[in-house]
């Protein structure tokens, strides 16, 4: 599991002390970037590798600081450098960096400053080593907070380290958003470290989902849906299961939507969510454990055993054995 948020502080705290007189790039830079990861609880030889080359658009070879492949890339000056031009020199090597390995987030620093950009959220964040601890939630995708559902417009380009499938409706957000399938996740996914992978495979194309429709794109619960089904959907029974399930979802976005100014991290910090949010969640929960069974689960644990139950029953139906799963885009 990650990091409280309460350690992670803590250990910033100690960074920003131990790290507070420090000047020069070339003597330190390395240990610093790998006493950074280690504030979020993960090993930074795990994920990212220092002095990655690349070929620049003038022919010339470049070495970032710090590549994590697909999420992070690190420029690295010494204190009192200039930010802008260490930004300008990190955006020069991604016409190096094959598509798949370009980061969402670039982290420009010189010890005593950090400026952080979020290249999908068009997002930047500046402060001070001294003010680091205030600011670790902004590194939950380092810690392993973010774990999300959402909607994404249909021009979001997105890298293959999310999973996306298209005619989502509002029923298979608040599904996948229940206790439910968090709960199916937590116990049947990989791990990185301490944080959740998760997987189109194993995971969602593995969930046994209720049995009403509409069907999930490219997933086994229920019958097997096929692509031809998954181009448009039928609609909910108005008042049925599926149609509480779409209510509670849009509860779930509407109470999000009060906050525009936090991150995911922010509103699912568990002693700071806001108590709309919470209640919507519960609402949401209800409705998706009223659709499998009339039965009141206890907790995850009751939820997961039921779940499996379930795909035992499904896997061993003989039409289900002859049918090839598709996958998820």
């Amino acid at each position: 599991m990650p990091l409280s948020w309460n350690e992670i502080k803590d250990r910033a705290l100690k960074y920003s002390r131990k790290w507070a007189d420090e000047t020069s790039e070339d003597a330190e830079a390395k240990s610093f970037l790998d006493e950074f990861f280690e504030v979020f609880g993960v090993p930074r030889e795990r994920v990212a590798t220092f002095e990655h080359r690349v070929k620049k658009q003038d022919g010339k070879d470049g070495y970032i600081d710090l590549l994590w492949k697909g999420i992070l890339l690190v420029e690295h000056k010494s204190r009192g450098k200039d930010l802008d031009r260490a930004f300008q020199q990190a955006k020069d090597y991604f016409p190096g960096l094959k598509d798949r390995d370009a980061p969402r987030y670039v982290l420009v620093c010189d010890f005593a400053r950090f400026r952080l950009y979020d290249l999908e959220q068009g997002e930047q964040h500046e402060f001070t080593l001294k003010e680091f601890y205030k600011n670790v939630r902004l590194f939950g995708f380092v810690a392993g907070y973010q774990t999300t559902t959402g909607f994404m417009s249909p021009d979001t380009l997105v890298s293959d380290l999310v999973f996306v499938f298209s005619q989502a409706q509002l029923y298979h957000f608040g599904v996948l958003s229940s206790a439910m399938h968090m709960g199916w996740m937590r116990n049947v996914c990989g791990r990185l470290e301490s944080r959740y992978r998760y997987s189109a495979g194993i995971v969602y194309n593995n969930f046994p989902w209720p049995e009403i429709p509409p069907n999930p794109p490219f997933a086994k619960g229920g019958t097997t849906a096929t692509a031809s089904e998954n181009q448009t959907h039928p609609p909910l029974k108005k008042g049925g299961r599926g149609d509480l399930i779409e209510a509670a979802a849009q509860a779930v976005l509407d109470a999000r939507a009060k906050y525009p100014n936090s991150s995911l991290a922010d509103l699912y910090y568990p002693l700071t969510m806001p108590p709309e949010l919470v209640k919507a969640h519960h609402k949401l929960d209800a409705a998706v454990d009223a659709a499998y069974s009339k039965r009141k689960f206890s907790g995850d644990s009751d939820r997961v055993a039921f779940l499996f139950e379930r795909y035992q029953k499904l896997v061993s139906q003989p039409a289900f054995q002859k049918a090839k799963p598709q996958k998820m885009a």
